[in-house]
């Protein structure tokens, strides 16, 4: 999937995972970020919620040359200092036949699971939802396929 961030999400599993090769871990990303297009919305974002939850399985074959199983983390639950946090400002992004900018797509370990569409005070949610949340819903679906907060607010947000 062309919205992970392949390079950050590298570097953390390296770090989540040290005793894993590159190889390994590039066959999780692959998992991953692989194509969910035949599933529902709703299945494929609970598939993509089990990895990151519980972790990629991957097989491959050990320095005897005997298949061997491991289990990739995704995400540090226990400690989320040890994640990479990235909030991208004007994210574009290319559907299958649309260009979208998202206001606000927040990264974890480069993975997109926060969306946030700003919207003036004056107008009504529904707007942004009618207007702007559907709309990415059905021209970039696979944006959704990891996503696990959805955020449209109204008004103006001031410092504390």
């Amino acid at each position: 999937m062309k919205y992970i961030l392949r390079s950050r999400l590298l570097s953390v599993l390296t770090q989540l995972n040290p005793d894993l090769t590159p190889d390994i871990l590039t066959s999780a990303i692959e998992t991953l970020s692989g194509d969910r297009s035949a599933l529902s919305l709703v299945n494929a974002n609970r598939d993509n919620y089990k990895l990151l939850k519980e972790g990629v399985e991957v097989t491959y074959r050990n320095e005897d040359d005997d298949e061997t199983e491991t289990t990739v983390r995704i995400i540090d639950w226990q400690h989320p200092e040890n994640n990479d946090f990235f909030l991208a400002s004007q994210f574009w992004i290319a559907g299958e036949t649309y260009l979208r900018r998202t206001d606000l797509l927040g990264f974890i370990n480069g993975i997109p699971l926060v969306f946030i569409e700003l919207k003036s005070h004056k107008e009504a949610i529904e707007k942004a939802f009618d207007d702007n949340f559907t709309d990415y819903l059905r021209e970039i679906p696979q944006l959704f396929w990891h996503n696990g907060l959805v955020l449209l607010p109204t008004g103006s947000i001031s410092p504390l």
